[in-house]
């Protein structure tokens, strides 16, 4: 390179445009990448990539690779690969959807060409097209209160999907609490099919909480007719828990560790559940081995969960000596701040706020400016104002109300803006600060789903009617009664007209609002507030 350069002050402004493109003409290599896959994974239209950090490629966009003289074999050349690119090959189906092979990011040694086999791939598939029954008997299980209004299948497998809410798969409403679907998978699916229920209450639907975020999991014989699985929720696990299951096993991870090894992530599984049995040692053997296949992944609770199993067990010691170490070993900034989080939460869950927030506080510095990060500097900033709002300082209710306002400002999820916002009001109304008050109402009447919204105006008009000129409050209450149509947030609404009558001494007119609501049986909370207001009515009534 040293004569290039001398030639260039030589030969002038030619030479020099010769040689700025000479070196890779001499240097760069082409690479054909052969890709082997079984004949029976690509369906027709579907589209076998590349993707990775490579100039044609990347993540999101992938380059098409084209059928070999050997029609299981996919190849493409790149013109231009480094050593060190990182790869990985995926299936486009024709519908849209992407499967990812499983496993680590593949690593270009630097020299020669590639030829890989997919995984994640192998193992047995349905050799007809195959109809899996799957009911569910949710009896018991509410959201915040909240009964469930609609239920949902998410997964990977045929028409299965993990986008919510669009994605989801509706089930039917056998009777209440208990819902079906039939799930019918092409040919050629393998018979391991990951899901996961999805619910939907007060207008919002809600991933169904497993534990370290794993799936259930369905492995269906291939020559099974009619494969049934049944699942119940569980109030003691406060989970959904496989109860039968006709022609294929459900959640059995072991056995799926037994049939696909380390092909598949369900080695993580397996321990996570082994975890949640209190078999530690079995546990993390089997994370272990997982984890030689498989890089962190942005959603992988074990360490977490670990820790958190120790300090409920009288280990709090080492459940925090663990997380510690962990944050030392780490060199992914937003998992060192994760495990410095996990320290504060153990020392928050035992009782001790005021030695959780130094490492809170820590944490939310670690955590990068980034939507990777935004998990962890929520929890961090939700911990912090329940920690502040436990420790009696003059100024720690202030501290936590700034801490809840980060969280409703920076955090992505509306339920979550939604809890710090009400969180704002319960203490503003112990403070007495209307302004703020007022702002945070403001911004919940904004956010949620359309009920949740609804009910945040009528929670407003319930603490400000007091202070408002009559006519305002008739105003508010018509404006009410008209936009919005949930049944029980009707009856709320009945019961503030109610109460401004009385305000207003029509006492006629709010005792016949009253014993109306009193006769309704389908919302017990509204009927019973009325019966007690109107006995109160009366009870005046007779005093004069």
């Amino acid at each position: 390179m040293h004569t290039y350069r001398n030639s260039v002050v030589l030969n002038g402004l030619g030479t020099f445009i010769f040689l700025v493109f000479l070196p890779v003409l001499l240097f760069s290599q082409p690479v054909t990448v052969s890709v082997e896959v079984p004949e029976h994974i690509p369906q027709p239209e579907d589209i076998v990539e590349l993707r990775g950090n490579m100039p044609r490629a990347t993540w999101d966009e992938g380059i098409a690779l084209r059928r070999g003289k050997e029609r299981n074999i996919w190849q493409t050349t790149i013109a231009n690969m480094a050593a060190s690119t990182e790869y990985k090959y995926a299936i486009v189906r024709s519908d849209g959807q992407l499967e990812w092979e499983s496993g680590k990011n593949r690593i270009y040694a630097g020299s020669g060409d590639i030829e890989d086999i997919i995984r994640g791939f192998d193992g047995d598939i349905l050799p007809r097209s195959t109809t899996v029954r799957l009911e569910v008997d949710l009896a018991g299980l509410t959201v915040n209160g909240y009964a469930i209004d609609q239920v949902a299948v998410m997964g990977e497998r045929g028409q299965l999907s993990w986008d919510l809410p669009d994605g989801a798969t509706a089930m039917t409403k056998q009777s209440e609490g208990r819902w079906a679907i039939d799930l019918t998978f092409p040919e050629g699916t393998p018979v391991d099919i990951p899901f996961k229920f999805t619910w939907q209450a007060d207008g919002v639907w809600h991933w169904e909480a497993l534990p370290g975020h794993i799936d259930h999991l369905l492995v269906v014989d291939p020559e099974a007719i009619e494969p049934v699985a049944n699942y119940i929720y569980n109030p003691e696990s406060v989970r959904v828990e496989a109860a039968a299951a006709t022609g294929l096993q459900a959640d059995n991870y072991a056995a799926a560790i037994a049939t696909y090894g380390s092909s598949r992530r369900y080695g993580y599984f397996q321990a996570i559940d082994l975890l949640e049995l209190g078999n530690f040692p079995g546990a993390r053997e089997a994370y272990t081995t997982y984890r030689n296949d498989y890089d962190p992944v942005e959603i992988d609770d074990f360490d977490f969960l670990w820790a958190s199993k120790l300090a409920s067990q009288g280990q709090l010691d080492q459940a925090l000596e663990f997380a510690r170490a962990k944050m030392q070993q780490e060199s992914n900034p937003w998992r060192r701040a994760y495990f410095q989080y996990l320290q504060g939460e153990l020392l928050l869950n035992d009782g001790q706020p005021q030695a959780a927030v130094p490492h809170l506080e820590q944490a939310l510095e670690l955590a990068p400016d980034d939507d990777t990060a935004r998990l962890v500097e929520g929890y961090s900033h939700l911990a912090l104002a329940l920690s502040y709002m436990q420790v009696d300082g003059p100024n720690d209710k202030l501290r936590a109300r700034g801490h809840f306002m980060a969280l409703a400002n920076r955090h992505p999820d509306p339920q979550m803006k939604r809890r710090a916002l009400k969180s704002i009001v319960s203490l503003n109304q112990e403070k007495g600060n209307d302004r703020t008050l007022e702002r945070a109402y403001g911004r919940l009447i904004d956010t949620g789903s359309p009920s949740q919204r609804g009910r945040s105006r009528i929670d407003r008009l319930e603490h400000r009617m007091m202070h408002l000129p009559p006519d305002s409050v008739d105003f508010e209450l018509q404006w009410l009664e008209g936009t919005i149509a949930d049944e029980a947030q009707q009856q709320r609404i009945r019961l503030l007209k109610a109460d401004h009558l009385l305000n207003q001494g029509r006492h006629g007119e709010a005792e016949q609002i009253l014993e109306e609501l009193q006769s309704r049986t389908e919302h017990p909370a509204a009927s019973g507030r009325a019966r007690a207001r109107l006995n109160s009515l009366r009870s005046t009534k007779r005093g004069n």
